[in-house]
Protein backbone atom coordinates (compact mmCIF):
# COMPACT_ATOMS: atom_id res chain seq x y z
CA UNK A 1 0.00 0.00 0.00
CA UNK A 2 3.08 2.37 0.77
CA UNK A 3 4.54 1.54 -2.01
CA UNK A 4 1.42 2.29 -4.44
CA UNK A 5 1.05 5.81 -2.35
CA UNK A 6 4.68 6.20 -3.38
CA UNK A 7 3.95 5.64 -7.22
CA UNK A 8 1.04 7.99 -6.98
CA UNK A 9 2.67 10.63 -5.59
CA UNK A 10 5.09 10.22 -7.83
CA UNK A 11 3.33 10.48 -10.94
CA UNK A 12 1.18 13.51 -9.57
CA UNK A 13 4.47 15.39 -8.53
CA UNK A 14 5.38 15.17 -12.74
CA UNK A 15 1.71 15.46 -13.84
CA UNK A 16 1.81 19.15 -11.98
CA UNK A 17 6.10 20.19 -12.61
CA UNK A 18 4.46 19.39 -16.06
CA UNK A 19 1.84 21.58 -16.23
CA UNK A 20 3.75 23.84 -14.31
CA UNK A 21 6.70 24.30 -16.72
CA UNK A 22 4.22 24.63 -19.49
CA UNK A 23 2.62 27.48 -17.74
CA UNK A 24 5.83 29.27 -17.18
CA UNK A 25 6.58 29.65 -20.80
CA UNK A 26 3.29 31.12 -21.64
CA UNK A 27 2.93 34.33 -21.91
CA UNK A 28 -0.05 36.44 -22.58
CA UNK A 29 -0.23 39.95 -24.34
CA UNK A 30 -1.12 42.99 -22.53
CA UNK A 31 -2.97 45.99 -24.84
CA UNK A 32 -0.81 49.24 -24.67
CA UNK A 33 -3.32 50.75 -26.93
CA UNK A 34 -5.67 49.35 -29.91
CA UNK A 35 -5.89 52.37 -31.70
CA UNK A 36 -9.55 53.11 -32.02
CA UNK A 37 -10.62 56.21 -29.77
CA UNK A 38 -9.92 58.77 -32.94
CA UNK A 39 -7.93 61.79 -32.16
CA UNK A 40 -5.87 63.99 -34.68
CA UNK A 41 -2.44 66.03 -33.57
CA UNK A 42 -0.40 68.48 -35.59
CA UNK A 43 2.64 70.51 -34.63
CA UNK A 44 0.36 73.41 -34.48
CA UNK A 45 -1.83 72.38 -31.61
CA UNK A 46 0.89 70.91 -29.58
CA UNK A 47 -0.26 67.53 -29.57
CA UNK A 48 -3.29 65.63 -28.37
CA UNK A 49 -4.45 63.83 -25.08
CA UNK A 50 -7.22 61.41 -25.21
CA UNK A 51 -8.32 58.51 -22.70
CA UNK A 52 -8.31 55.18 -24.86
CA UNK A 53 -10.71 52.48 -24.74
CA UNK A 54 -9.49 49.39 -23.97
CA UNK A 55 -5.73 50.17 -23.33
CA UNK A 56 -3.41 49.47 -20.28
CA UNK A 57 -3.14 53.19 -19.48
CA UNK A 58 -6.13 55.82 -18.74
CA UNK A 59 -4.06 58.51 -21.24
CA UNK A 60 -2.34 58.87 -24.55
CA UNK A 61 -0.87 61.61 -25.50
CA UNK A 62 0.80 62.54 -29.56
CA UNK A 63 2.94 64.95 -29.91
CA UNK A 64 4.46 65.73 -33.25
CA UNK A 65 6.99 68.06 -34.00
CA UNK A 66 7.24 70.86 -37.04
CA UNK A 67 5.52 69.10 -40.63
CA UNK A 68 4.11 66.43 -39.11
CA UNK A 69 0.95 64.98 -38.64
CA UNK A 70 -0.32 62.34 -36.14
CA UNK A 71 -4.02 60.64 -36.55
CA UNK A 72 -6.03 57.32 -34.80
CA UNK A 73 -9.34 57.15 -36.89
CA UNK A 74 -12.11 55.66 -34.95
CA UNK A 75 -11.84 52.18 -34.96
CA UNK A 76 -8.88 51.84 -36.97
CA UNK A 77 -6.79 49.78 -34.75
CA UNK A 78 -3.59 52.05 -35.65
CA UNK A 79 -1.82 55.64 -35.70
CA UNK A 80 -0.67 56.91 -38.66
CA UNK A 81 2.02 59.29 -38.62
CA UNK A 82 2.57 61.73 -42.03
CA UNK A 83 6.11 63.50 -42.50
CA UNK A 84 5.73 66.80 -44.65
CA UNK A 85 8.72 66.90 -47.57
CA UNK A 86 11.57 68.60 -45.92
CA UNK A 87 10.38 67.58 -42.05
CA UNK A 88 13.03 65.59 -40.27
CA UNK A 89 11.54 65.85 -36.98
CA UNK A 90 10.31 62.99 -34.46
CA UNK A 91 6.76 61.54 -33.48
CA UNK A 92 6.40 61.17 -29.59
CA UNK A 93 3.23 59.21 -28.63
CA UNK A 94 3.30 58.51 -25.14
CA UNK A 95 0.89 56.58 -22.47
CA UNK A 96 0.13 57.37 -18.50
CA UNK A 97 -2.17 57.05 -15.82
CA UNK A 98 -4.12 60.41 -14.57
CA UNK A 99 -2.52 61.82 -11.55
CA UNK A 100 -3.45 60.44 -8.52
CA UNK A 101 -4.08 56.72 -10.11
CA UNK A 102 -2.29 53.49 -9.75
CA UNK A 103 0.62 52.78 -11.90
CA UNK A 104 -0.16 50.19 -14.39
CA UNK A 105 1.25 46.18 -13.46
CA UNK A 106 3.02 44.81 -16.34
CA UNK A 107 4.33 42.21 -13.92
CA UNK A 108 6.92 39.60 -15.43
CA UNK A 109 6.67 41.79 -19.12
CA UNK A 110 9.30 40.63 -21.22
CA UNK A 111 8.91 42.76 -24.34
CA UNK A 112 6.86 45.19 -26.33
CA UNK A 113 5.64 43.81 -29.52
CA UNK A 114 3.60 46.21 -32.20
CA UNK A 115 2.95 46.12 -36.09
CA UNK A 116 4.40 48.70 -38.85
CA UNK A 117 2.63 49.19 -41.98
CA UNK A 118 2.39 52.13 -44.24
CA UNK A 119 4.21 53.32 -47.00
CA UNK A 120 7.90 54.61 -47.40
CA UNK A 121 9.32 54.54 -44.10
CA UNK A 122 12.94 52.69 -45.88
CA UNK A 123 15.66 53.67 -42.98
CA UNK A 124 13.62 55.21 -40.23
CA UNK A 125 14.49 54.82 -36.47
CA UNK A 126 12.47 54.07 -32.90
CA UNK A 127 13.24 54.96 -29.29
CA UNK A 128 11.09 53.64 -26.55
CA UNK A 129 11.47 54.73 -22.68
CA UNK A 130 9.50 52.93 -20.28
CA UNK A 131 9.53 54.24 -15.99
CA UNK A 132 8.61 52.15 -12.77
CA UNK A 133 8.53 52.78 -9.57
CA UNK A 134 11.11 52.16 -7.50
CA UNK A 135 9.14 52.61 -3.81
CA UNK A 136 11.67 55.53 -2.76
CA UNK A 137 8.84 58.25 -3.88
CA UNK A 138 11.00 58.38 -7.51
CA UNK A 139 11.16 56.46 -11.34
CA UNK A 140 13.38 54.21 -13.01
CA UNK A 141 13.83 54.49 -16.43
CA UNK A 142 14.40 52.76 -19.33
CA UNK A 143 15.36 53.59 -23.21
CA UNK A 144 16.26 51.90 -26.31
CA UNK A 145 16.65 52.88 -29.64
CA UNK A 146 15.98 50.39 -32.91
CA UNK A 147 15.42 50.53 -36.49
CA UNK A 148 11.88 50.04 -37.77
CA UNK A 149 11.08 46.95 -39.65
CA UNK A 150 7.84 46.53 -41.72
CA UNK A 151 6.47 43.62 -39.55
CA UNK A 152 6.89 43.08 -36.40
CA UNK A 153 8.85 45.45 -34.46
CA UNK A 154 9.80 43.31 -30.92
CA UNK A 155 11.69 44.82 -28.27
CA UNK A 156 13.09 42.62 -25.23
CA UNK A 157 13.56 44.22 -21.60
CA UNK A 158 16.27 43.38 -21.74
CA UNK A 159 17.51 45.51 -24.42
CA UNK A 160 16.83 48.42 -22.50
CA UNK A 161 19.43 50.59 -20.68
CA UNK A 162 19.32 53.44 -18.46
CA UNK A 163 22.09 55.31 -20.14
CA UNK A 164 23.30 56.77 -16.56
CA UNK A 165 23.35 53.46 -14.96
CA UNK A 166 23.70 50.43 -17.49
CA UNK A 167 24.65 47.90 -14.58
CA UNK A 168 21.39 48.98 -12.95
CA UNK A 169 18.74 46.34 -11.53
CA UNK A 170 15.98 44.86 -13.78
CA UNK A 171 12.78 47.40 -13.57
CA UNK A 172 9.96 46.84 -11.88
CA UNK A 173 7.67 46.21 -13.98
CA UNK A 174 4.79 45.67 -11.65
CA UNK A 175 4.19 49.49 -11.63
CA UNK A 176 4.89 50.96 -14.77
CA UNK A 177 4.34 54.81 -14.53
CA UNK A 178 4.18 55.79 -18.29
CA UNK A 179 5.27 53.87 -21.37
CA UNK A 180 6.76 56.23 -24.57
CA UNK A 181 7.25 55.21 -28.41
CA UNK A 182 9.49 58.11 -30.29
CA UNK A 183 9.29 57.56 -34.51
CA UNK A 184 11.90 59.75 -36.47
CA UNK A 185 10.97 60.78 -40.23
CA UNK A 186 11.69 62.86 -42.74
CA UNK A 187 10.46 63.85 -46.29
CA UNK A 188 6.88 62.66 -46.96
CA UNK A 189 7.62 59.38 -44.93
CA UNK A 190 4.47 57.08 -43.52
CA UNK A 191 4.21 54.76 -40.95
CA UNK A 192 1.39 53.24 -39.46
CA UNK A 193 1.81 51.17 -35.77
CA UNK A 194 -0.79 48.62 -34.95
CA UNK A 195 -1.73 45.97 -32.32
CA UNK A 196 1.11 47.73 -29.30
CA UNK A 197 1.76 45.14 -26.74
CA UNK A 198 3.30 43.85 -23.59
CA UNK A 199 4.68 40.63 -23.19
CA UNK A 200 3.63 39.03 -19.81
CA UNK A 201 3.23 35.43 -17.91
CA UNK A 202 -0.20 33.98 -18.51
CA UNK A 203 -2.62 34.57 -15.59
CA UNK A 204 -2.48 31.41 -13.49
CA UNK A 205 0.95 30.29 -14.35
CA UNK A 206 1.96 30.88 -10.30
CA UNK A 207 -1.04 28.91 -9.47
CA UNK A 208 0.10 25.94 -11.32
CA UNK A 209 3.64 26.16 -9.99
CA UNK A 210 2.52 26.44 -6.53
CA UNK A 211 0.51 23.27 -7.32
CA UNK A 212 3.41 21.29 -8.28
CA UNK A 213 5.19 22.22 -4.65
CA UNK A 214 1.69 21.08 -2.94
CA UNK A 215 1.92 17.95 -4.63
CA UNK A 216 5.85 17.20 -3.55
CA UNK A 217 5.14 18.09 -0.42
CA UNK A 218 2.36 15.46 0.08
CA UNK A 219 4.30 12.90 -1.55
CA UNK A 220 7.22 13.78 1.41
CA UNK A 221 4.72 13.56 3.90
CA UNK A 222 3.39 9.55 2.55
Amino acid sequence: MRTQTFISSMVGVAAAVSVAGSAMGAVTSVIIDPFTTATTAAQANSGAQVSPIGGAFAVRYMSPESGITASVAAASGKMVGTWAAMADEKLTASWHNNFGDPATNLSGCSSFDFFVGGSNFAGMAFSMEFAGDNGAGSWDYRTGRWLLFAGWNTMQLIDFSDPAYPNMAAINTSSVRFVSLFLYGRDGQNVEISNFTAAVPAPGAATLIGLAGLVATRRRRN
